[in-house]
């Protein structure tokens, strides 16, 4: 089994990780993955949340078939529930090749010892609650820092500005939610660490498909 360390999204270069929302449907589908992301050079989110269908038993069977094949990813799990936030990132605790994805309001689900698997994000819309929140994340000693809004160009520029000031020594994605896309590049190739794409199934409004956005970074790095 590999042990997936949470710094290893640290990106060294302008290049960043491009992580893959992937909404569980069969152990074959998880197989196959554990073979894309090495072939493709993706790292796998796992969102049973989304799936519908998947019960604790059917997300084990799942995450067994995907370790089997030697990989590695995230896991996320949003709910209203606290009862299935607790009991899914519980299961998902259990393996090693797999850090947590957990919104700002439920992070105290994980134990203490597991701080360091762990991606603490929020999602909101008023921009103007962007350098709050990073704070009470950073309060938190998180593993990995994700805040995701939408922004409009100016926004934007002023986050990163502020991001980059505070010279974190831990994982960050900043990500520019909406219509805007564009704006996912540019965080990607700047002040985020990993950027988040969809594998079949969009799971936010303007997400970039996993190949498009690796066919992106492939570009933009051969033209440079």
């Amino acid at each position: 089994m590999v042990c997936f360390k949470i710094m290893n999204l640290r990106k060294n270069s302008w290049k960043p990780f491009i992580i893959s929302s992937v909404v569980p449907t069969s152990t074959d589908q998880a197989a196959s993955i554990a073979v894309a992301m090495k072939e493709r050079g993706f790292i796998p989110e796992f969102r049973p949340d989304l799936s519908g269908k998947m019960d604790e038993y059917g997300i084990r069977k799942y995450l067994d078939a995907f370790t089997e094949g030697g990989g590695y990813g995230i896991f996320t799990y949003r709910s209203t529930s606290k009862d299935a936030i607790q009991n899914f990132y519980r299961i998902s605790m259990e393996y090693e090749n797999l850090i947590m994805d957990i919104d700002m309001n439920h992070a105290g689900t994980l134990k203490e010892d597991h701080w360091d698997r762990a991606i603490v994000s929020s999602h909101f819309s008023n921009h103007t609650e962007a350098e709050g929140r990073i704070g009470k994340i950073m309060g938190m000693k998180p593993g990995a820092l994700k805040i995701a809004c939408p922004f409009n160009t100016l926004q934007f520029s002023r986050i990163c500005n502020f991001l980059e000031g505070l010279r974190l020594d831990i994982p960050v994605a900043l990500i520019p939610m909406g219509k805007n896309r564009e704006l996912r590049v540019a965080s990607a190739i700047t002040v985020s660490d990993f950027a988040y794409t969809y594998y079949e199934k969009t799971v936010a409004e303007g997400q970039y498909s996993t190949l498009e956005f690796l066919e992106i970074i492939h570009r933009i790095e051969k033209e440079n």
